[in-house]
Order: C-alpha cells, then structure tokens, then sequence
C-alpha cells in the first residue's frame, strides 16, 4: 500500500484517537467502578495491550511520515 505522507498523517492520528478511546473506556473504567459496571482482570489488561499497540503504531507510522 503506497500512501502519501497527507494519508500516514491522518491513518497516524487515527490510531492515536482510538489508543486515547480505549484508555478512556477500559482502562479508567477499571479503578472507577461507580462509573459502569465493574470490568475482570484480563479485561483491564485487554484493553491496556490494545491502547499501547495502537499508541506505537500510531508513532511509527508519525515516524514515517
């Protein structure tokens, strides 16, 4: 896939904004139960992988661009 530097901007932000949405919705949710329903262990740590995977990915391809 050949995208300009525009298009790995934009796709780099992108994944930065989700990395920041799933924090927000697992992570948090995690140490303030009162908030939602309360979430498991491997739920927690789910959500904390997929954060930090979207979070590198999204600086490497920053790192591309």
């Amino acid at each position: 896939m050949n995208l300009n530097i525009n298009q790995l901007d934009i796709l780099s932000k992108y994944f930065a904004d989700l990395s920041k949405f799933l924090v927000i919705s697992t992570v948090i949710e995690f140490f303030i139960p009162a908030l939602g329903k309360t979430i498991s262990i491997t739920t927690f740590f789910l959500g904390l992988t997929i954060a930090v995977t979207f979070i590198a990915l999204s600086l490497k391809l920053a790192e591309t661009a």
